[in-house]
């Protein structure tokens, strides 16, 4: 593997840290999308004679109980990454792993976009700064953050939250969805764990719907 492990020293010397240009609203930190890996690592690839090929090697339903007690539906997701040069050399296949929540039909497609974006940073180094990859930056709200209610107390704001969202979900803007996000912050954090998983999860669908929606806007 003389020339794809040239090629890939060759990338790794060319690759830089990348902007943070994503807005995780709920949780106040900026991130590395997924397409700004892929913009980025593209053309170094091409120019190196490197091709990345990805194929899922299986799903599995995973039901687990969260901290509350109450059953999830997760999915296990496996695919095999393989790189090969244009001299015809092969590499083997690394094997990455996925579990994320089961959101519906778009579940496979978030758990490959995660396993092309880790192992892009594993293969050649390639940094982002997100905060969530970094012990001693992690919020220091999750030390101070309020007290959780119990479901019975939570049940009006949960009820609330999950109203004012679909209502601001329904003006197709995502700017005005940020500004929800950060002002509720605090009152999310009160709610179970599992209610604030689904207000996030739905959120989360509904804000790349929007923005995918507005940049096709803006291409026409």
């Amino acid at each position: 593997m003389i020339e794809i492990n040239k090629a890939i020293c060759a990338v790794m010397a060319e690759v830089k840290r990348l902007e943070k240009a994503g807005l995780n609203a709920f949780d106040k930190y900026n991130f590395t999308s997924i397409d700004d890996f892929k913009d980025h690592i593209r053309p170094l690839l091409a120019k190196h004679g490197l091709n990345v090929s990805i194929s899922e090697h299986g799903i599995e339903i995973v039901p687990l109980e969260n901290s509350q007690g109450k059953m999830k539906t997760n999915v296990r997701v496996t695919f095999a990454i393989t790189l090969s040069h244009v001299s015809g050399e092969v590499a083997p296949s690394d094997v990455s792993t996925v579990i994320l929540p089961y959101t519906g039909a778009q579940t496979a497609g978030i758990a490959k976009s995660y396993a092309i974006k880790e192992w892009i940073k594993g293969r050649f180094l390639a940094s982002s700064g997100d905060v969530a990859e970094e012990a001693d930056m992690r919020r220091q709200d999750e030390f101070t953050a309020p007290s959780v209610m119990s479901k019975k107390d939570a049940k009006p704001l949960y009820e609330g939250l999950q109203k004012e969202l679909r209502e601001i979900v329904s003006e197709r803007n995502s700017a005005a969805m940020l500004q929800w996000a950060l002002d509720n912050r605090p009152q999310l954090l009160q709610l179970p764990k599992d209610w604030q998983d689904e207000l996030r999860q739905e959120y989360a669908r509904e804000f790349e719907t929007i923005k995918a929606t507005e940049k096709a806007d803006g291409v026409r």
